[in-house]
């Protein structure tokens, strides 16, 4: 017959064994919670990617500058050589106006790219110019009112440069404007005062003065039609331009409907070929990509 105490111990052995099978069943109905939680937010953060994100092709980027247009074009009239029309995957009137535009293209850049270097040396010697000419204005003016000041000429013949209200002051010479005005003032009111008899003006003679003067104007009157004619270049090659920018779009949109029955990928690398220029966003990764 088994004693208390025996009959006690086997109790508390049953009782641990259900107390660890509970233990069990908690951890393993926790884990399964645990595991549905992660699911659902999972799905969750899916659907929303889904919902923001829908997947699509990687977007187009059109070319910007001029070097990007013509290899563009360069790009879609070599693919298609070699091949017969109806191969071809954007309309062949499309490829024969982008042919004869192409080179009208690349002329239109290059005469713009001369005219640029050509006004800068322009604009170069222009500057040289400027500054030879308001050094002799300066001096002129300077060595007038230092005659005046030691009396060999009357303070009254001022008014032959109309320089009366500027007394010992230099008048304002900043502009081209400026110094094609003081410059004729100057020329014009020494002759003036010589002709009424004033003696000639010397270091600078007004003669020296007279040469920069016309170096000057000439070269100002050829930078300002240079200036007009930069000007009519660069109107020209914007529609250039923006002809440029139609017809590839023109193309590109041509040849994804040729593809448009493709996959993604598919239809990315064979647009690609006519010069199409795809570029993924930052989520966004090719075929190719998730393979590797």
């Amino acid at each position: 017959m088994k004693t208390k105490r025996q009959k006690d111990t086997k109790k508390t052995k049953q009782h641990s064994i259900q107390k660890s099978h509970i233990s069990i069943i908690q951890l393993f109905n926790y884990s399964i919670i645990q595991l549905l939680n992660y699911s659902i937010i999972q799905l969750f953060s899916y659907s929303v990617t889904q919902l923001f994100n829908p997947p699509t092709m990687p977007y187009r980027r059109l070319p910007n500058t001029d070097a990007a247009r013509t290899r563009a074009l360069t790009k879609a009239i070599n693919k298609t050589l070699g091949l017969h029309t109806d191969d071809v995957a954007f309309n062949y009137k499309t490829l024969t106006r982008a042919k004869f535009f192409l080179s009208t293209f690349k002329t239109g850049i290059s005469m713009q790219r001369n005219d640029n270097v050509q006004y800068a040396e322009k604009n170069s010697e222009l500057s040289h110019l400027q500054r030879q000419l308001r050094l002799y204005i300066t001096h002129f003016i300077q060595v007038l009112n230092m005659s005046i000041q030691r009396g060999e000429i009357s303070a009254d013949a001022l008014r032959y440069y109309e320089l009366g209200k500027y007394g010992k002051k230099l008048p304002k010479l900043q502009t081209d404007e400026d110094l094609a005005t003081w410059g004729k003032l100057l020329i014009d009111g020494e002759e003036a005062r010589i002709k009424d008899g004033g003696t000639p003006m010397a270091n600078p003679r007004i003669a020296q003065l007279k040469v920069n003067y016309d170096r000057f104007m000439i070269k100002l009157k050829s930078t300002q039609f240079k200036q007009g004619t930069k000007e009519n270049a660069g109107e020209y090659v914007q529609n250039l331009r923006k002809e440029a920018d139609d017809l590839i779009l023109e193309i590109w949109n041509d040849v994804e409907r040729t593809f448009a029955h493709l996959s993604a990928d598919e239809k990315r690398k064979k647009a690609e070929e006519y010069g199409v220029c795809y570029v993924f966003r930052p989520y966004e990764k090719s075929h190719d990509e998730v393979t590797e």
